[in-house]
């Protein structure tokens, strides 16, 4: 888990009064681009499509494509459309990353295939009544498992979810740890990957994909939010601050 901290100095004493006030937050922007790609051999014909190649950019369909067809219905793929519309999200309540689609094309077993790639992600926010606006950013590693392309069972084709044999499988995992950590003031704002879902509700790292199908589903995300005891030495500053509040009231009575 990584943690960081933003806090304005202009903004540090509104913070401290506003802060156990704003726990929802408005998401701005979603981004992501593919990038280190590793794949089981030399030489595999592969295309990247990062549309400008800026993740701080939401909204971009981004793509990664390779191998070599086994029919005419092109390369293995992926794909990933981010949520591109800002919105309010409350905390302990499930949001959608954006779609990752598999595009399960049949490739030849000479031409090489994909054994895992980075999906580096980025979205800014800011929590409700607070002028600081947050960049959060993550590394979602995508491990790939290429399954024999025979349109038949041969051997073990476990795990399967459908009648094509042999189902692929997709693992994601976030560098890291599935949570980041984000203290704006006196609160710390911790965001968890859930993981891929078809409802919103049943979560899990593993998609299993099918055979010769575009498969999508999107990845999840909830936050929750936790007071950050002040230092003492915050305190201090408070209590001298109310001092001087109190010596000022003082002399304009007197």
């Amino acid at each position: 888990m990584r943690q960081k901290t933003f806090m304005a100095t202009a903004a540090a004493a509104a913070l401290i009064g506003t802060g156990a006030m704003a726990t929802s937050v408005s998401i701005d922007q979603i981004g992501a681009i593919w990038q280190n790609p590793v794949f089981d051999q030399g030489g595999v014909s592969n295309t990247i499509d990062n549309g400008d190649n800026d993740p701080t950019v939401g909204g971009e369909t981004v793509s990664i494509f390779w191998g070599t067809p086994a029919t005419n219905a092109g390369q293995s793929g992926y794909s990933f459309n981010p949520t591109d519309v800002s919105f309010d999200a409350d905390p302990d309540t499930v949001y959608s990353l954006g779609t990752f689609t598999h595009f399960n094309q049949p490739i030849t077993s000479s031409g090489g295939s994909l054994e895992s790639v980075e999906l580096a992600f980025h979205f800014e926010g800011s929590p409700d009544g607070v002028p600081i606006s947050a960049g959060f950013d993550a590394v979602f590693d995508f491990d790939h498992d290429e399954t024999l392309n025979t349109g038949q069972q041969v051997g073990d084709c476990s795990p399967q979810v459908s009648m094509t044999p042999c189902d692929d499988v997709v693992t994601v995992n976030a560098q890291g740890g599935a949570d980041e950590t984000i203290i704006v003031g006196d609160l710390a704002y911790t965001f968890t990957l859930l993981g891929f879902s078809a409802d919103g509700m049943n979560f899990s790292n593993m998609f299993i994909t099918e055979e010769g199908e575009n498969n999508a589903r999107d990845l999840f995300f909830s936050f929750s939010v936790t007071p950050v005891p002040l230092p003492a030495a915050g305190w201090l500053l408070l209590a001298g601050v109310g001092g001087l509040a109190a010596v000022g009231r003082r002399r304009k009575k007197a």
